[in-house]
């Protein structure tokens, strides 16, 4: 049978053969791969700013997600927890307290615009699935003859690319396209250039001169320090390992099972073991590729040795290493008397109970859920998906979920900064609010029977 490579992401390499376990543990990622040379990238762009080295980081990242099933789950949850119950206008307006309140309001200038707009509620959750994975959301204007914006669509932020800055830092242009690696040139009819609205100071005003009737696109994008595209903190998973762990766990599973395989050893090795053994400049100077011969090359001759290790009475030699050989070499020079308690093992091997083995994926699968509910800003305890993450109960789901809706309160404000510019730009009463209706959990303990029902909040 020949060596199982199950996952080879971020360092993690899991081996199913002969009944040994080998994890290769790592903080680098072995492969980088770039689907077109960068300078020629950048020569048939012209002037549009890549996404990506290869200019197919959203793709790159929808892929991510959706190849793993608690990351693609916690995000639909996010989307669904962020629209709620949909946009309502309100109004403003001081009770007898002094406060001031929102109420419900309908307003016939809205009603008309989303009778000529009918996937109002499909755009306005779009813009949260991009806001929430990339952090930018393009919503493209329709003004006609009359200066008003009378149409508008959310497109997918993984089609949408911005233009260089120009000398005063100004992004001019947007261009939206559904297969950019298939693009040649920036004038590719497969590309649609629309100007982009300025929204920074008085932006409304300045619109009001420069518009002209046509297309335009309106940028949402959250807060960033990248000079084009935002860099999202739930990526922080892809970088740690987590996400792989995570991946690894069912494909690790359904290898063993359609292999009938039985583990008998985990074997860890440490990552600092192969530039140790070949030298760190040597180490370093080797491609993916003879890394991963080297890699194999050792499973197999340490598989040669043990199979049959029980019943053959073979000897096992495991190498130990402290931090480095020069290291380790300038410590002893000279010195009679050497504490070895210090030194570290290179390899690590457990011996799996036949019975017990699905536990000890369980525990590091289980962690990696969490670290990826976590990135995602979901409390574990709050759907209770995690095994042992769920002792608070009812009271404890209802206080999470919550603090989900009050904490993602921000990305909604975010969702309707493009309604908030369309009022003001076509003179809409500036009384008119656009808001979100958030149901409030409540513990059926707190309620009388007869209010067990999700109630709105009434602002």
């Amino acid at each position: 049978m020949e060596d199982l490579i199950v996952s080879a992401k971020a360092g993690m390499i899991y081996s199913a053969h002969r009944g040994v376990l080998f994890k290769f543990e790592s903080s680098s990622d072995l492969f980088t791969t770039t689907t077109r040379d960068k300078k020629e990238l950048l020569s048939s762009l012209e002037g549009i700013a890549p996404w990506g080295n290869s200019n197919n980081y959203p793709d790159q990242t929808k892929a991510i997600i959706e190849s793993n099933n608690t990351l693609s789950w916690c995000f639909e949850r996010l989307f669904q927890a962020c629209y709620a119950s949909g946009i309502v206008t309100k109004r403003k307006i001081t009770n007898d307290a002094g406060e001031e309140i929102l109420i419900n309001q309908q307003y016939s200038e809205f009603k008309e615009f989303l009778k000529r707009n009918r996937q109002f509620k499909t755009y306005t959750y779009q813009k949260f699935r991009d806001l929430l994975r990339f952090g930018i959301s393009p919503v493209e204007f329709l003004v006609d003859s009359s200066k008003k914006i009378v149409g508008f669509k959310a497109h997918v932020s993984k089609d949408f690319r911005k233009s260089l800055q120009n000398e005063r830092g100004v992004i001019e242009t947007g261009f939206l396209c559904s297969a950019w690696n298939e693009v040649r040139s920036k004038t590719d009819e497969l590309i649609t250039p629309l100007p982009i609205i300025e929204n920074d100071f008085d932006a409304v005003e300045k619109f009001k001169i420069l518009a002209q009737e046509g297309n335009y696109l309106y940028l949402i994008q959250a807060p960033s320090d990248e000079k084009y595209y935002p860099k999202m903190p739930w990526t922080t998973i892809i970088k740690s390992g987590w996400l792989d762990i995570s991946n690894g766990e069912p494909k690790f599973i359904k290898a063993l099972i359609q292999n009938k395989a039985t583990i008998n050893y985990i074997i860890k090795i440490k990552d600092w073991y192969w530039g140790a053994k070949y030298g760190e400049e040597a180490w370093g100077a080797f491609t993916p590729k003879k890394k991963m011969e080297l890699r194999k090359k050792e499973i197999d001759e340490f598989n040669e040795m043990v199979t049959g290790l029980e019943q053959s009475g073979k000897s096992m030699i495991i190498d130990v290493w402290t931090e480095l050989n020069s290291q380790l070499e300038d410590k002893l020079k000279g010195t009679t008397k050497f504490n070895f308690s210090s030194m570290q093992d290179a390899w690590e091997i457990t011996k799996v109970p036949q019975n017990d083995f699905s536990g000890s994926l369980k525990e590091d699968a289980n962690t990696a859920r969490i670290e990826i509910m976590l990135a995602t800003g979901i409390d574990p305890s709050t759907f209770g998906s995690v095994p042992q993450q769920n002792h608070q109960g009812g009271s404890g789901k209802t206080q999470s979920m919550n603090v989900l809706l009050v904490i993602s309160e921000f990305i909604r404000q975010l969702v309707v900064q493009d309604l908030e510019f369309i009022r003001d730009f076509n003179g809409w009463p500036e009384d008119m609010v656009f808001s979100f209706e958030l149901p409030i959990m409540q513990t059926l303990a707190a309620m009388p029977v007869s209010q067990r029902t999700l109630q709105p909040n009434q602002q």
